[in-house]
């Protein structure tokens, strides 16, 4: 696949890619054979709701083509596909075919894109015999039953596989709630909401990542807890609303979470107690209520993990405040760490500083010397 005066300089493979799998990577792994640069871009789709937003989707793929050198992952919204190739100048845009339906769909895009922008031309991919019938909906349709990610392992690259799992895992966890207090309204509307407010592309840390990781540290602690369905819903509504620039985003999601609740059918004093949970999110004092202690715990679990993840943390807090100065990033970033260490203990419930206080009281020195050497250059 060479033109005339040799490789292809830029080419674009762009799509959805809302669920990468091995039939990617092979389009994509014959593309860069084709070109001195394969730009691969992730675009939006009015017509897809992805389960994955646009940043884990960038996450995954990176991963995924972290063994071709010339291989990058671009971010488009609401361009169109060879407008944007030819922006980034780039001649040819490289599409995949499944079946005589694909061929028929891409005819037709072929058609309109040299009405577009005529500079680009389409190159059609046919995948190997053994991988026709993978798509990413074919993929989906085999998540939920008995053994499956067995059968999906087949299909996707491990990164995407484990992403697959804490998706199911919370998908089901939202339903197994939304069971438990016999809510009302539509139950698949709320998770879109949930699902698409914490895929906002400014949220790094604090996106449904986050939330999946707290249900685990739930349910490691449910037993621990007065009022669990409170308790559950405060997780999933914590951060619902999140700005960095923002100093209410707690006041703000408690409100958010007791509107919910009234939207779910709940009882008033139930919306009530979950606010009240939210609103002890913002770290200001170590509250009373024991639910409220879990809560704050299972929010700073994080603190007491792995060194790698740890520092995964931090790094993408700092992202997400990237538009503070790193000299006064690292002066705030220490006035909200060190009163940690002040404590007598981190963790107010026994449970979690048995678990992870001496993690998290190594892993905070260690980040506070960083930002020590920062704020001392």
């Amino acid at each position: 696949m060479q033109n005339k005066t040799g490789p292809i300089e830029t080419m674009v493979s762009g799509g959805t890619f809302d669920l990468p799998t091995i039939g990617h990577y092979d389009m994509w792994l014959e593309a860069a054979r084709s070109c001195k640069n394969l730009v691969i871009v992730i675009a939006n789709n009015p017509d897809k709701r992805p389960i994955f937003s646009p940043r884990e989707r960038f996450e995954m793929i990176m991963e995924m083509v972290k063994d071709i050198p010339n291989a990058e992952v671009h971010v488009m919204n609401n361009k169109y596909l060879v407008r944007y190739a030819r922006e980034i100048g780039a001649t040819d845009v490289f599409r995949g075919l499944r079946d005589y339906r694909d061929l028929m769909e891409e005819q037709v895009a072929s058609a309109v894109n040299r009405i577009i922008e005529p500079s680009v031309t389409t190159k059609l991919f046919i995948p190997d015999i053994n991988k026709f019938q993978i798509s990413s909906s074919m993929v989906m349709s085999l998540v939920g039953f008995e053994g499956w990610e067995k059968i999906v392992a087949i299909f996707v690259p491990p990164v995407v596989l484990a992403k697959l799992k804490d998706w199911h895992y919370t998908r089901t966890h939202w339903r197994d709630f939304w069971n438990a207090v016999d809510a009302m309204d539509d139950q698949a509307v709320m998770w879109n909401n949930i699902s698409s407010r914490y895929g906002q592309d400014h949220r790094v840390f604090h996106n449904l990542g986050h939330i999946t990781h707290c249900l685990r540290e739930f349910d490691a602690a449910r037993h621990l807890a007065k009022d669990p369905l409170a308790l559950e819903m405060a997780i999933w509504y914590h951060d619902i609303v999140y700005e960095p620039r923002a100093k209410d985003n707690e006041a703000r999601s408690a409100k958010f979470a007791a509107a919910a609740a009234r939207k779910m059918g709940l009882e008033d004093a139930f919306g009530k107690r979950v606010a009240k949970l939210v609103k002890a999110t913002s770290h200001q004092t170590i509250p009373k209520n024991y639910d409220a202690r879990i809560l704050l715990d299972i929010d700073l679990a994080i603190l007491g993990h792995p060194p790698v993840v740890f520092d995964r943390y931090e790094r993408g807090i700092r992202e997400e405040d990237g538009f503070v100065p790193e000299q006064e990033y690292a002066e705030k970033r220490m006035q909200i760490l060190n009163p940690f260490l002040k404590r007598r203990h981190i963790y107010s419930t026994v449970f979690f500083q048995e678990k992870y206080e001496d993690a998290a009281i190594a892993n905070l020195e260690r980040s506070i010397d960083k930002l020590s050497e920062v704020i001392n250059r």
